[in-house]
């Protein structure tokens, strides 16, 4: 039996311009910003910097492009997820042109470089949640608790 799995391609960078919020002809919610992706490079002093950052114009749809909106602004640093879109249109000062946007499924702070507080239900945590302490180790892997899954050769537990 095959299964195929979608991949998706994730970009990290600092969004370039404030969320725009339209509607599709269906009248969905679509979000679009443009986000400034930089390659790091290395300069003459053979230090590590950001180069000039390529801007992608990313869009979103539905639900997920209203809470987007709500939530980023010009400036944030971001990780999205999801697939390099390529569509025709036609104007009247272009004429037929191909225009390129990612289409991001997921959107998060980049947490290597912002700080940022996540917004936790109240609720109690379930009955198999782990609240204990995690337990330290000196040298050598933990011994993991009865019944726990052993980790797979060569992985940290």
């Amino acid at each position: 039996m095959s299964e195929d799995i979608r991949t998706s391609e994730a970009l990290h960078g600092h969004v370039g311009t404030d969320p725009k919020v339209t509607r599709t002809a269906s009248g969905s919610t679509r979000v679009t910003f443009r986000l400034g992706v930089a390659q790091r490079v290395q300069n003459i002093e053979g230090e590590w910097v950001d180069g000039t950052p390529t801007y992608v114009t990313v869009a979103m749809y539905g639900k997920s492009a209203e809470r987007t909106a709500a939530r980023i602004r010009k400036g944030d640093n971001l990780i999205v997820a999801g697939r390099l879109h390529s569509f025709e249109v036609t104007d009247e000062t272009n004429g037929p042109r191909v225009l390129k946007e990612f289409r991001a499924s997921r959107v998060g702070f980049d947490l290597n470089i912002t700080n940022i507080t996540p917004d936790r239900p109240t609720t109690a945590p379930s009955a198999n949640a782990n609240t204990g302490p995690v337990p330290q180790v000196a040298n050598g892997p933990a011994t993991p608790p009865a019944g726990a899954a052993a980790a797979a050769p060569g992985m940290a537990m």
